[in-house]
C-alpha cells in the first residue's frame, strides 16, 4: 500500500509505503538505498537521510551531512545523527519507522521563498528530560519550527503536517516495575496537550495530538496542523513496533520538494 500527497499551495509531495515494499536500510550497504532512489521523481537530485537512532531532536541542515554517494541519478547524504533536515529545492527527505510519526514543516519567508523542514517525530524526540516545564521547549518539534522562523518564516505563517504514526494502543503503564516514575511524568506533561491522552488508567497517547499541542506552543496556529488518516497502531497493514513489539518491518516515508 502506498499513500501519496501532494501539500496544496506548495511544490511538497509526500509519499508513504508500508512494509510489503521490502525497504530495509544498512547504512554500510549502499545497495540498499536502491529501492528509496527509485521511487523519487526523476527531477530529485538529492536524498537526504539522517540517522535518528538517538532520538536527539536535532534538525540540521544539509552542509552538516558529511557522508555522500551516488546511487544511480541521486546522491544520498547520509552520516549525521539527528531527527530531521532542511530541505533544499530539487531535494527530498525520508526515514523509515514502525509507529513514530514524520512531520513536514514548511511556510514563506519574508521574501516569499518556500522554506522546508521534514523530521522523524518518535516520542523520545519529542519529550526531552526530566523537568516537566521545559520538555517542550527541547522537542523536535521545536526545532524544526525555530528552523523556519530563523529562515525568516513567522511562526504564525508556519504549516505543519504529520503523517505515518502511532495514534492508538500506545500505552505507558504508570506502575511499571521499570520505567513507572518516567511514565508518571510523561502522564503529567502530555495531559497538558487537548487529545493526547486518550486513556488515563494506561497511559495511553496520541502522538499527533501531542505534536499539535507542541506546534501550538510555538505559536503555529491550531490550523496550520494538519493529519493524515493513518495509525500504525490500528492498521495491521502498518508497520508498529508498539502492536509488534521486537518487528523489523519498517514503513518508508518519502519528502519530496521540488
Amino acid at each position: 500500500m502506498v499513500y501519496q500527497f501532494s501539500i496544496p499551495r506548495s511544490d511538497i509531495w509526500v509519499s508513504i509505503f508500508d512494509p510489503s515494499y521490502g525497504v530495509k536500510i544498512d547504512r554500510k550497504n549502499f545497495d540498499t538505498f536502491r529501492p528509496i532512489a527509485a521511487k523519487l521523481p526523476k527531477w530529485v537530485k538529492h536524498l537526504y537521510m539522517p540517522k535518528p537512532t538517538q532520538f536527539n531532536a536535532k534538525v540540521v541542515e544539509p552542509p552538516d551531512f558529511w557522508e555522500s554517494f551516488n546511487v544511480g541519478r541521486v546522491k544520498v547524504h547520509q552520516g549525521v545523527l539527528a531527527d530531521g533536515c532542511i530541505i533544499p529545492p530539487k531535494s527530498a527527505f525520508a526515514v523509515t519507522s514502525a509507529d513514530c510519526p514524520t512531520i513536514v514543516a514548511y511556510g514563506n519567508d519574508i521574501n516569499g521563498h518556500l522554506q522546508v523542514v521534514a523530521a522523524h517525530a518518535g516520542r523520545d524526540s519529542l519529550v526531552k528530560g526530566t523537568d516537566i516545564m521545559s520538555m517542550s521547549d527541547k522537542s523536535v518539534v521545536a526545532n524544526a519550527v525555530g528552523k523556519l522562523t530563523s529562515a525568516g518564516v513567522p511562526a504564525k505563517k508556519v504549516h505543519m503536517h504529520i503523517y505515518c504514526g502511532i495514534r492508538t494502543g500506545f500505552t505507558h503503564p504508570l506502575d511499571h516495575p521499570q520505567y513507572g516514575a518516567k511514565n508518571r511524568r510523561l502522564f503529567v506533561y502530555a495531559n497538558m496537550y487537548k487529545g493526547a491522552i486518550r486513556n488515563e488508567e494506561t497511559c495511553e497517547i496520541d502522538l499527533y495530538e501531542l505534536i499539535r499541542g507542541q506546534a501550538m506552543d510555538c505559536d503555529v496556529l491550531p490550523k496550520n496542523v494538519v493529519f493524515d488518516d493513518v495509525d500504525t497502531g490500528a492498521d495491521k497493514r502498518w508497520a508498529s513496533t508498539s502492536r509488534e513489539p521486537g518487528t523489523d518491518k519498517r514503513n518508508l516515508v518519502i519528502v519530496c520538494r521540488g
